[in-house]
């Protein structure tokens, strides 16, 4: 077998580095639990020297899930690794996750799991936090957090927190915001949309972003069916037929690297309306063999729908204006 001439062996080389140090690569090396000991003994962020913490990854994803009971529901994830450097920094192990909830319904917290991670003696010590350190608190008619005290935090320490939430409100899909009051190593959002439901998607903000993806993958549903034989003198009888229904996903991934710290300036109104983030905004849905059905199909379904809003109708409503 000949030798490959040099300058080949170097082109070689080149794109196996690349492989190494790419975003995937990278993205894939944040996985709940498996702590890099090189992330421990880290003092200072490398990219942005004067936070007390930076958020080490970030990463989330929306999904959708069918059952014959309930029908679509979406499903969020997220998984938050943050790095406390100095003793400022504790607060910031103090994460909220906020969820929705509308007369008798509410989104789901499906799955907790959290850690703080402390290197003693060289060594990788993790302490679970318990459910004396979880509690809820009510932010307003809409609107839940739940609140996550994280324990034996000291400098150096890492947290992380993975969660599952499950949505009956497939208007309520999630915005991503890539950037924060705290630097951010990595922040990445994945989006799968099934073809039956439309949204617009609005990209807002200066970073570039160093994963970019849109693409499409089929799909499936199965459903079962019912039909009963007999009538009222008879006992009916049940037959059960499982359908399947293929259909498109529209899947979109986003992911930014080495983000500094958002710095408020004075008279800034909120910091959401100026870091880069993406929004969807739901439109309507479209079954097979069906005609489109719109968020919104008439000015006056728009009026009804802002007059019985508990904080712009409630407002309107109001004597004396």
């Amino acid at each position: 077998m000949k030798m490959l001439p040099g300058i080949l062996l170097r082109i070689v080389a080149c794109f196996i580095l690349l492989s190494l140090f790419s975003p995937l690569a990278a993205q894939e090396k944040i996985k709940f639990g498996k702590i890099d000991i090189a992330d421990l003994k880290m003092n200072r962020c490398p990219f942005d020297s004067s936070a007390d913490a930076m958020i080490l990854g970030d990463i989330g994803q929306t999904y959708f899930l069918y059952d014959d009971l309930h029908g679509f529901s979406m499903i969020f994830e997220r998984l938050i690794r943050i790095k406390i450097l100095t003793k400022k920094g504790y607060s910031d192990a103090n994460i909220e996750i906020p969820f929705y909830h509308l007369n008798q319904d509410e989104e789901k917290i499906t799955s907790i799991k959290a850690r703080t991670y402390n290197l003693e003696n060289g060594k990788i010590v993790e302490t679970k936090v318990t459910d004396e350190s979880i509690f809820d608190e009510e932010v307003d008619a809409y609107w839940k957090n739940r609140k996550i005290s994280f324990p034996a935090v000291r400098e150096g320490s890492i947290v992380e927190l993975k969660y599952s939430i499950s949505s009956p409100f497939l208007f309520n899909l999630r915005s991503w915001y890539f950037q924060d009051r705290l630097p951010i190593r990595w922040s990445e959002y994945e989006v799968r949309i099934p073809e039956f439901f439309k949204y617009t998607k609005n990209a807002t903000g200066f970073l570039s972003f160093v994963v970019n993806e849109n693409s499409t993958n089929q799909s499936h549903i199965n459903q079962m069916s019912t039909t009963y034989k007999g009538n009222a003198l008879t006992a009916n009888s049940a037959t059960y037929e499982d359908n399947s229904v293929e259909y498109t996903e529209y899947n979109t991934r986003l992911a930014t690297k080495d983000v500094p710290a958002f710095k408020e300036e004075p008279y800034t109104s909120s910091i959401k309306n100026f870091i880069s983030k993406i929004e969807f905004s739901y439109t309507g849905y479209q079954f097979p063999r069906q005609p489109f059905h719109s968020k919104y199909s008439t000015w006056e379904e728009i009026i009804d729908d802002l007059e019985q809003d508990g904080d712009f109708g409630s407002q309107i409503r109001k004597k004396g204006l």
